[in-house]
């Protein structure tokens, strides 16, 4: 019998009935576009160890070895941060910065230096009394801020303070700091605030004499640092956090400022991907993927596109050219990315617009998986895709 042509792995039809060219088990070989095999390629040692959660920015390699986080050198991996938890790390670049978490460690990588992700919060408001002074009688609002690198972090709720003649204010109690700090207080009876002080990081105390002030509005009241998630994107100027069944977004262009309380997107299941495209969002959970219309939050509009989940950690990126050779491109996809990701249902991509296909839907399916990893490489001249699966029992590569 003469192959021509092999046609890749099936898995769902019974032996004796596979198609010349199909292929039970495929080890240690490539098959390219056109049907062709030969010898996998040999890979060659760089690092000893086991090491995970691997990723580029162009410019550093990052990765976790014995639960710490580290970037890679000719010389040999460079130690960044011990970390709580060696669950996969997520992360986002944008310029030179790098988000990262792993839904207990979260921060920021400025190129490969360690900082926490977002400004602390006080965790309480200064102790105000009535002192000389002139301000009108009424009830007055004030809050302190923490400023990190000229950004300003958020406050919790307004401390009060009640007049009861013209007064002046003392406020002791004043948080340190290890940078500048700013208070802010309201007019009498008035529900905005402005900023009367900026103060060193280790000054406890300020007088407030009268109501000549011209500061800023206090724009961060309730606003805080994430909390820790498993996935991280930023796009369109917000930085999105996933947490279980939640989405987190930041304020515009404040990619560490979040309101907890109003801003997220909710799910019916835990979100194990969260991919943004050019014109939307494609988003899976354990039960199926959706695809989010719209440029940011306000705007999203919510679609199903497949009833199948996607496995956490096996999205990549990919041409669409290479996905659409010999297709009518009438949406001009191929000039834009497209998506690939694992399902237990199969292989699955994902275009610009919400158009998703099952890849390999009736010829091969894997076992159930808790969470994978995946990347697309160039290999003469034909893109591959590569995931590695890990099921409850053991773990699968395909």
């Amino acid at each position: 019998m003469q192959i021509s042509r092999f046609k890749g792995l099936n898995n769902t039809t019974e032996l004796e009935r596979l198609e010349v060219g199909e292929l039970e088990i495929a080890r240690n070989i490539e098959l390219d576009d056109r049907g062709g095999m030969r010898r996998r390629t040999g890979l060659r040692k760089i690092a000893n160890g086991l090491t995970h959660s691997l990723y580029s920015t162009g410019q550093y390699m990052f990765g976790v070895r014995s639960q710490t986080l580290s970037y890679f050198t000719p010389a040999g991996w460079v130690a960044i941060r011990n970390l709580a938890s060696n669950e996969p790390v997520s992360y986002t670049t944008l310029g030179a910065r790098t988000w990262f978490g792993n839904g207990v460690d979260q921060g920021v990588l400025d190129g490969a230096a360690y900082r926490d992700i977002g400004v602390p919060v006080p965790t309480a408001q200064p102790v105000a009394v009535a002192a000389a002074g002139s301000l009108p009688p009424g009830r007055y609002q004030y809050a302190l801020t923490f400023e990190v690198d000229g950004v300003e972090g958020g406050t919790i709720g307004s401390g009060l303070i009640d007049l009861t003649t013209s007064s002046g204010i003392d406020f002791s109690q004043i948080a340190t700091h290890t940078g500048p700090k700013h208070l802010y207080v309201s007019g009498p009876g008035d529900d905005t605030l402005y900023r009367v002080a900026e103060l060193d990081g280790a000054q406890s105390t300020f007088h407030l004499e009268d109501d000549d002030w011209q500061g800023r509005v206090l724009r961060t009241q309730f606003l805080t640092p994430p909390l820790p998630g498993t996935i991280y994107r930023v796009w369109n100027g917000v930085l999105y956090v996933v947490i279980g069944d939640a989405v987190l977004y930041s304020k515009p262009y404040e990619f560490e400022l979040f309101d907890l309380a109003h801003r997220f997107l909710q799910f019916d299941e835990p979100v194990t991907m969260f991919e943004p495209m050019h014109s939307g969002v494609y988003v899976g959970t354990s039960d199926r993927v959706y695809w989010m219309a719209g440029e940011s939050p306000e705007a999203f509009n919510l679609n199903e596109v497949t009833s199948s989940g996607a496995i956490r950690g096996t999205a990549a990126y990919v041409s669409a050219a290479d996905l659409l050779k010999g297709s009518d491109d009438r949406h001009g996809q191929n000039a834009r990315p497209a998506l690939m990701w694992r399902s237990t249902f199969g292989l699955f991509s994902g275009y610009d617009g919400g158009q998703v296909l099952n890849l390999t839907e009736r010829s091969y399916r894997i076992n159930e998986a808790i969470k994978g990893a995946a990347f697309v490489r160039n290999e003469s001249g034909f893109s591959q895709y590569l995931a590695s699966l890990q099921g409850v029992v053991q773990a699968i590569n395909v």
